[in-house]
């Protein structure tokens, strides 16, 4: 029986396309990260909205929430990386999820806040 996943040159497994996957999320609704977005879930899962998913935008949602160390986002990160999922989506049109998410303003208002911390 051959394995589904073919390697990409990183040494990390993509899923195929139509391969199903999904988290349980705290409730009988389970995140599919093919079909919704990984920062608004469960919310606005029923909202019709177009998703995106650039390498670009996944990288500055891994470094946002690694710098607010929003649980909910980085759980999801750490369970698609154990299961060698390569592609998650988020909205981002206009002011929506990925925008107000990466907010670079923001972003470094919290990262001063915690260095002033660490200073104290």
């Amino acid at each position: 029986m051959s394995d589904p996943v073919e390697p990409t040159p990183s040494g990390k497994r993509q899923r195929e396309a139509g391969e199903h996957f999904s988290l349980v999320c705290g409730s009988d609704i389970r995140y599919d990260p093919t079909k919704h977005c990984i920062l608004c879930f469960p919310k606005r899962h029923k909202e019709k909205r177009k998703l995106s998913s650039t390498q670009n935008g996944m990288a500055k949602i891994r470094e946002a929430a690694a710098i607010k160390e929003d649980r909910i986002v980085l759980d999801r990160l750490e369970t698609l990386d154990e299961q060698q999922v390569l592609v998650f989506n988020y909205h981002a049109n206009k002011n929506d999820c990925y925008k107000t998410y990466t907010m670079k303003k923001t972003l470094d208002a919290i990262k001063k806040q915690k260095e002033d911390e660490r200073l104290d």
